[in-house]
């Protein structure tokens, strides 16, 4: 189970656009934070702690922010539809329509434009 997961982000009011769009229909509720704006879920004693909260603030060391290599990020949901939502939530949030040369949404590809949507939702 994920406790907490923080991203850096070099752009946080888009960065905020974006995963309110995506987390909000997960159920998650946003607090915006001086550094940064986390998302947890509701009625869980400490969970700011987690499980399964998200925070997205500048990098601690000042650096700018960057895509890991190596990094994943998964969320899971009840059905195609849901993700075929979330698909659209983040594109009506600006992020980009597709991924590589694969075109969204198809299920097949949708975690190809998730990494895409990252980057861009933290560039």
């Amino acid at each position: 189970m994920l406790s907490y997961l923080t991203i850096g982000a070099n752009d946080i009011p888009r960065s905020e656009r974006f995963y309110t769009a995506v987390l909000e229909p997960l159920g998650y509720e946003k607090a915006e934070q001086k550094d940064g704006v986390a998302y947890t879920l509701p009625d869980i004693p400490d969970r700011f702690n987690g499980p399964c909260a998200v925070y997205f603030k500048k990098p601690y060391d000042g650096l700018e922010a960057t895509v890991g290599n190596g990094s994943m990020i998964a969320f899971r949901v009840p059905s195609h539809a849901q993700v075929h939502a979330l698909h659209s939530a983040g594109v009506a949030a600006g992020a980009p329509t597709k991924a590589h040369r694969a075109s969204a949404p198809s299920i097949a590809r949708i975690s190809s434009w998730v990494i895409c949507a990252i980057r861009w939702a933290t560039s």
